[in-house]
């Protein structure tokens, strides 16, 4: 298929992740959440530039990753104007930056440099009932919350079981609200995703954690993980910009969201399911029932009726003639 094709379909079907695009040798990435296309990534170049490469390319293989979502936004146009610009630059011959005739376009993240215990970046976490404790942000996130998986664990009412989530991104620390009940403050005001600077002070319910910035860029996870096709290891990095392949995990999905899908037959149509909640309609007035003295005199008097017309017939009708 080609990224045409790819984003038409994920796109309809409103789904959410990371595609992995590859074309031969070549290779990038583009990140669609509920359909919409976020942010893409070819080679050093982002954005609707690195859309419009990859658009260009023959058709290719994809996979899609609904675990992780990007850091940055750097697409505005919805697919649909990427499709049409992407086509009236192949009618002209514009296809954007290139690579050097016969290279594979590669996307490649900067190689995290060391850090010293000094130059950590920490956290000062100051519950209302413990003396306070560091945390060091030695990973590329690391996440807030009342239950035990998180990295840092505030068993505490006030905190949801996923409240927020630092996040190493290139020389900066950014904290993120994960949709939280109570919120995130950062020096008192509340915040959807920020960077921080030296002694923010970051509200989490009842406990309080104060930003100490490090040196050095933040280390990041360098791994490279195995790609799912037979073919050769990619060498797959983000570009100069400081932001990893690896990127945000979404939160695991509740079981009540997930019901197990229902297959209806002809009968079904036939014992009246419907998308229709009959429930929320409003109900028939009752009927009010017919007053049985008014039947019997209506009856009384169609049959007083009829036997003065038999009578008037008998009587005066025939013996006239």
């Amino acid at each position: 298929m080609g990224l045409a094709e790819v984003l038409q379909m994920c796109c309809l079907s409103r789904r959410s992740g990371q595609i992995t695009f590859r074309s031969g040798e070549s290779y990038g990435f583009v990140y669609i959440q509920h359909g919409k296309v976020l942010h893409a990534m070819c080679g050093v170049i982002e954005g609707e530039e690195a859309i419009y490469l990859m658009l260009s390319w023959p058709g290719g293989g994809f996979s899609l990753d609904e675990g992780i979502l990007p850091h940055k936004k750097t697409v505005a146009l919805t697919w649909e104007q990427l499709l049409f610009e992407g086509a009236r630059r192949a009618d002209v011959g514009m296809t954007g930056p290139k690579a050097p005739m016969g290279a594979p376009v590669t996307t490649i993240e900067p190689i995290g440099t060391a850090r010293t215990q000094d130059s950590q970046p920490k956290l000062t976490i100051m519950r209302p009932d413990q003396p306070s404790s560091i945390f060091d942000l030695e990973e590329e996130y690391t996440h807030v919350g009342r239950t035990p998986g998180n990295e840092i664990s505030l068993p505490y009412p006030s905190v949801s079981s996923r409240h927020c989530m630092f996040i190493l991104s290139g020389p900066d620390i950014v904290v993120r609200d994960l949709n939280s009940s109570n919120g995130t403050y950062v020096n008192g005001q509340p915040i959807t995703e920020l960077v921080l600077r030296p002694g923010d002070i970051i509200q989490v319910g009842d406990v309080q954690l104060k930003f100490e910035p490090g040196i050095k860029r933040p280390k990041l996870n360098t791994h490279v993980p195995a790609p799912r096709d037979t073919e050769a290891p990619i060498p797959v990095k983000a570009s100069g910009m400081g932001y990893s392949r690896a990127t945000v995990k979404l939160p695991p999905r509740s079981n009540q969201d997930s019901k197990a899908a229902r297959t209806l037959n002809d009968s079904d149509y036939v014992q009246g399911v419907s998308a229709i909640s009959y429930h929320d309609l409003a109900k028939p007035e009752p009927e009010i029932p017919a007053k049985p003295w008014l039947t019997i005199a209506i009856g009384g008097a169609v049959l007083v009726l009829a036997i003065v017309g038999g009578a008037y017939y008998y009587f005066v009708v025939l013996h006239a003639r």
